[in-house]
């Protein structure tokens, strides 16, 4: 995903959760699609979408951090493979 696809992606997500602050011009836009681009930028701009829209109808909007566990679990889903619970990951 790129800088432009980023952008896409954060007025995407406002237009889901009309309530998330989000600024929209200057140093505050430029540091939110900057981190999201960190978070996310290894990730298909469309799988990340889909996995946004798949969390809609929550009280909050997603982090980047969830947004990218979601990535990975409907892409678990889609191979038919189960991910670990995080107990069973660490081991507790």
């Amino acid at each position: 995903m790129n800088q432009s696809e980023t952008v896409v992606l954060i007025s995407y997500l406002r237009e889901l959760w009309p309530h998330y602050a989000v600024p929209t011009t200057g140093d505050g836009w430029d540091l939110r699609t900057q981190a999201w681009l960190d978070v996310l930028g290894d990730l298909d701009a469309a799988a990340a979408r889909a996995a946004i829209a798949s969390l809609a109808g929550r009280e909050f909007a997603p982090t980047p951090g969830q947004v990218r566990a979601q990535v990975a679990e409907l892409a678990a889903r889609h191979a038919g493979v189960a991910l670990p619970a995080w107990d069973e990951f660490w081991g507790w």
